[in-house]
């Protein structure tokens, strides 16, 4: 029963990699360039000036690609209060990658809408698979 549950996780980590890491779209920004914005929504506050369209598509998505690692791992582990930790850091490890690869400038506020993705997830878990 879990090994399905596992590889749909992996296959979606992998996937949330793809897009978030090895884009082929992306501009490469300068490999180790040492810029990460370390103040959080500066960004958030630029694409709402943008429009809601591009605020929607980061914040929202920021948000609701981690919900399925909150959702999903409670189910895969007994560790379940380490699971909204963990999203943090696969969180912190994609701005890293990121950084590394030149493909993205890593963002406080995606570590910050990631984990609150995950916490979202951990508690509809909660809420629909714990008895009151």
């Amino acid at each position: 029963m879990k090994r399905p549950a596992i590889l749909a996780l992996a296959l979606y980590a992998a996937f949330l990699l793809g897009i978030a890491v090895w884009r082929p779209w992306a501009t490469p920004a300068a490999p180790f360039s040492g810029r990460w914005e370390l103040v959080p929504f500066t960004g958030t506050a630029d694409l709402w000036r943008a429009g809601i369209v591009p605020f929607a598509f980061l914040f929202v998505g920021n948000v609701a690609c981690f919900v399925p690692f909150g959702f999903g791992l409670p189910a895969l582990t007994p560790l379940r209060r380490a699971v909204v930790p963990f999203c943090l850091l696969g969180s912190l490890l994609i701005e890293a990658l990121q950084w590394a690869f030149g493909t993205g400038i890593p963002q406080v506020e995606d570590i910050l809408l990631n984990t609150l993705g995950a916490a979202l997830g951990y508690a509809l878990f909660h809420a629909k698979f714990t008895s009151p």
